[in-house]
């Protein structure tokens, strides 16, 4: 148990962020800008998550909006280089009094949750907090349990795909599918008789069956491959080691930059497993990419130029087919008509990022 989990010993924490936090907002406050802050527990160095809100950050400090992170723990250099970054403890007993600190020296006109589990509000007052700005949330996944009351008490809603299962899409007020996107690149990769495939993703307890269902593909195939993430969550990757009797060279790790990492190991990797933002990365490159179920690898998919536009949800990920897009499964990867699993085309035209942060901007703002 961390020290810092202790109600006193948080208490305490966040007395001391509280007033570190004043110090910087005296130094930074902007004029005559609208000020919004993101409000996320953990920010991983990479990830899907992490690429999104940082290019949404980017794209509203071009127009004259400043971002503020605010977490518990964040590991993303990128962001604590080009924004101000807050620390709150999202456990203790005084943390809304501190994020209401922080929105008052700040004047934060909209807080936006980053949302990975259903405790995110963490017993706010959120009636209290819109007050003071217009509150509202992105949903980065699925959420067992989540309060759909909670959501509808929120100024807007945000989801990642139009099919998440812990969902009642029919009992929320108004809300926006914004799925995850990427900046335009050119197509790289070519086939040159590669034989490896690349497992991208966190190695975190959240991720195990989906790495559990793309190891499982490269086995019976007798496909050999790297796994391309972080160990630091040790559980996880003693658990796949234990399983699978891996070794420690199956690993990179370390988390990976994964557009500058695949250009630069093109020659290496037949194809790229995962979900999200990592094969839309992959896919715009030129990769074969596995798109991988929680269920297991009989429930996983190659996306081709022929059912991308099926869209599985419209952010690349997948739990089952239904019975009217079963037809859309491709198991194996044909090296003979390889063209065809060429999506690059395909995603520059339906995920482009100047026109999911177009969308974005003018949900939040109310227009």
């Amino acid at each position: 148990m961390r020290l810092r989990s202790l109600p006193v010993l948080s208490y305490i924490e966040n007395i001391y962020n509280d007033a570190r936090n004043t110090e910087l907002s005296s130094a930074c406050r902007p004029i005559h800008k609208k000020n919004i802050l993101y409000l996320a527990k953990y920010i991983n160095s990479f990830g899907g998550i992490e690429t999104r809100i940082l290019a949404y950050a980017e794209a509203l400090s071009k127009i004259n909006c400043n971002v503020i992170f605010v977490s518990e723990q964040n590991d993303c250099d990128t962001i604590k280089s080009r924004f101000t970054c807050l620390r709150i403890n999202f456990h203790a007993r005084n943390f809304e009094k501190s994020l209401i600190k922080i929105i008052r020296n700040y004047h934060i006109d909209i807080v936006e949750f980053q949302t990975r589990s259903r405790r995110f509000i963490y017993s706010l007052d959120l009636d209290e907090l819109k007050r003071h700005c217009r509150i509202g949330c992105c949903i980065h996944g699925e959420i067992p349990a989540i309060d759909i009351n909670t959501l509808n008490s929120m100024d807007y809603r945000i989801f990642i795909s139009d099919l998440l299962c812990s969902i009642d899409y029919d009992k929320l007020n108004d809300y926006k599918i914004l799925p995850n996107a990427i900046r335009c690149t050119g197509r790289e990769w070519e086939y040159n008789k590669q034989t490896k495939a690349l497992i991208i993703s966190r190695i975190a307890k959240d991720k195990f069956n989906q790495l559990c269902s793309a190891i499982e593909y490269c086995f019976e195939r007798k496909i050999p491959f790297t796994i391309a993430g972080s160990t630091k969550y040790d559980n996880t990757a003693k658990r796949l080691k234990k399983r699978y009797d891996l070794g420690d060279e199956t690993f990179t790790g370390n988390e990976i930059d994964t557009i500058s990492y695949l250009k630069k190991h093109k020659e290496d990797y037949l194809l790229v497993a995962g979900v999200g933002q990592v094969l839309l990365e992959a896919g715009a490159l030129g990769y074969p990419c596995l798109l991988v179920s929680d269920l297991g690898p009989g429930y996983s998919t190659f996306l081709t130029r022929k059912n991308i536009r099926g869209n599985f949800g419209r952010n690349l990920t997948l739990t089952y087919f239904s019975k009217s897009k079963q037809h859309l499964q491709v198991q194996e990867l044909d090296t003979s008509v390889i063209s065809d699993y060429d999506i690059s085309q395909e995603l520059r035209q339906d995920y482009n990022m100047a026109d999911r942060i177009h969308e974005y901007i003018a949900y939040i703002s109310g227009e």
